[in-house]
């Protein structure tokens, strides 16, 4: 029972990826990120196959004052290279967070 059970989780988490797979292939962006008005960080690796630069420049150009850094690595970098990731959004939410409390700074 128990290879069962495993065989029939592991189909599962299959078909369930395949899912989620399409789903991100279907999903455009661009019609509705001209709407985003809060303040936006996008962080994108350089050698990233899933979101290429072009993409994120994109999506970075379309959104109002957004902020683009761009890391070298691949698509998992925030797990390998976590500071990569966590100093850029630090710095950005602090800035942010100034912009708050000091609103003549922006």
């Amino acid at each position: 029972m128990s290879r069962l059970v495993t065989a029939l989780k592991r189909r599962v988490a299959s078909v369930f990826t395949l899912m989620m797979d399409e789903a991100v292939a279907q999903f455009d962006g661009r019609t509705v990120i001209g709407r985003i008005t809060t303040p936006t960080l996008i962080v994108n690796e350089t050698r990233d196959p899933f979101v290429p630069v072009i993409l994120s420049r994109e999506h970075a150009g379309g959104i109002c004052g957004a902020k683009l850094i761009l890391v070298d690595g691949d698509h998992l970098f925030a797990r390998t290279q976590p500071d990569a990731f966590v100093g850029p959004a630090t710095d950005f939410l602090a800035a942010v967070d100034t912009r708050k409390v000091n609103p003549e700074r922006r």
